[in-house]
């Protein structure tokens, strides 16, 4: 049996989550000094209600080296062989934690097992996913078809690896506020931009965010997005396309972006919608839109 972990920056739905019975390993958030876990102790609701009435910048932290030990030990009661895909190593220590954690706790690994008369050798491989977000959920996702169809482990992380490189994310923040905050633009440029109305759209792809265009006005963005999206999905026939919207639940009937969406997108098994999640929501705000696309 193979089991996934993840953590909480992948923001996957909660029905995927729970169906699937994936692990997700919590970051932590700290807000006006006090520290969250996020998903736990600090849901989306109640951080989007925080980052409209308070200017404290919001800091994440990864899950400790410790907290992975803990973890692998109890999914390893259960499954031989763990896929433990995980944000970017460019924007976290999370990877390297994991990594860690299979080292510091084989032997812990060994004797939980014991315990249960698990003697069959066990495998934990830690994917770095080199995205955020729901660029990490579609990757997760991505894992998810290639269990059911049987794939066999080793193959299954190289596929993934493969796959992590062609993963793209674009989002476009409603209200450049955040993004000033954050220092990813400086004050001249968020004056410059938030009095002729333009909206940056930044991808995030192979480890790297950048911004790849400019438009004006948020409806504008998502059009960009789209487009962009449409030329990778129209060169494969066989893709994952996932939306969200940073926001609390009930605002996520007014993405902007799957409004736009045909409905032979919608209804395919291959697509998904969700809530950003703290990490790209301390820094872009509520009512970014972003959308995620893998293409093999």
């Amino acid at each position: 049996m193979i089991g996934i972990l993840t953590d909480s920056t992948c923001d996957l739905p909660a029905d995927i989550l729970s169906r699937y019975n994936i692990r997700v390993i919590p970051m932590k958030i700290r807000l006006n000094q006090e520290t969250y876990l996020d998903g736990v102790t600090l849901t989306g609701d109640m951080f989007y209600r925080h980052i409209a009435n308070s200017e404290t910048q919001t800091e994440t932290e990864p899950p400790t080296v410790d907290e992975f030990v803990l973890l692998y030990s109890e999914m390893l009661r259960e499954c031989d062989e763990i896929i433990s895909i995980h944000v970017g190593s460019s924007f976290s220590k999370t990877v390297q934690n994991a990594g860690e954690a299979i080292h510091q706790g084989h032997k812990q690994f060994f004797n939980e097992r014991l315990k249960v008369k698990k003697y069959e050798p066990f495998k934990i491989r830690v994917i770095d996913s080199r995205n955020v977000s729901i660029g990490v959920g579609i990757l997760v996702y991505k894992a998810l078809q290639l269990i059911r169809k049987g794939v066999e482990f080793n193959t299954l992380t190289s596929q993934l690896q493969d796959s992590a490189a062609k993963t793209r994310l674009l989002f476009a923040p409603k209200d450049l506020t955040y993004l000033n905050r954050s220092k990813r633009l400086t004050g001249f440029k968020y004056l410059v931009a938030s009095l002729a109305g333009l909206k940056p759209v930044i991808e995030v792809c192979n480890g790297k965010m950048e911004k790849v265009s400019t438009v004006r006005g948020y409806e504008a963005a998502a059009e960009s997005i789209l487009d962009m999206m449409y030329k990778g999905m129209a060169n494969s026939p066989d893709y994952l396309f996932a939306v969200a919207l940073a926001g609390q639940k009930a605002d996520l009937a007014g993405n902007v972006i799957s409004a736009r969406l045909p409905e032979g997108v919608k209804g395919s098994t291959g697509y998904f919608e969700s809530i950003i999640g703290s990490t790209i929501g301390a820094h872009c705000g509520p009512e970014t839109v972003g959308a995620a696309l893998l293409a093999d």
